[in-house]
């Protein structure tokens, strides 16, 4: 990750100067970061996420940060902040049955892998931040999960999505 990364990244934090000295000590800790305010991050099962994530590298698409929790089994893929709207409106034009996501903002965290993670850690980047992105355009990301979970016009992997990536602040869950 460069600079502007972990300086864009960590602005996200409650106390930004901490989050850089934490990472300036250690690189490889993973740190929770509030979502909304910079970015949004939607969480899919990892088999969608990585074929998805596959996909938009191959398409040479453009897309934000892109992160995978191994042991939750999710990848989580950044967006610009307040995307819902969008995310949700092209999501619905791809299927009336979309894949199970989650949609972080305003009151949930996200846990995010320090700017140089180890191999065999349980968050790794797929696509590490490298400077303040672009406005991400929802529709792209939402499209490729449909078409990869739907490729058929069969609806897919219809199971429970893991949550460890997201925590409510003030909720019981």
């Amino acid at each position: 990750m460069t600079s502007r990364g972990v300086e864009w990244l960590s602005a996200a934090a409650d106390d930004p100067e901490k989050c850089r000295a934490v990472w300036t000590e250690d690189p490889c800790r993973p740190c929770m970061l509030p979502t909304g305010r910079l970015f949004d991050v939607v969480v899919v099962n990892e088999r969608l996420g990585l074929e998805t994530f596959d996909q938009l590298l191959r398409r040479v698409a453009p897309f934000g940060p892109a992160l995978v929790d191994h042991k939750a089994r999710c990848v989580g893929f950044f967006l610009s902040s307040d995307s819902q709207k969008s995310f949700t409106h092209y999501l619905g034009r791809e299927t009336q049955t979309p894949p199970c996501y989650r949609y972080l903002n305003t009151k949930s965290v996200v846990v995010v892998p320090g700017p140089m993670p180890m191999a065999g850690y349980r968050y790794q980047w797929l696509r590490a931040p490298t400077r303040r992105p672009q406005a991400n355009p929802p529709g792209r990301e939402t499209d490729r999960c449909h078409r990869r979970v739907n490729p058929g016009g069969r609806h897919g992997d219809s199971g429970s999505c893991p949550h460890l990536l997201r925590l409510r602040r003030g909720s019981p869950r």
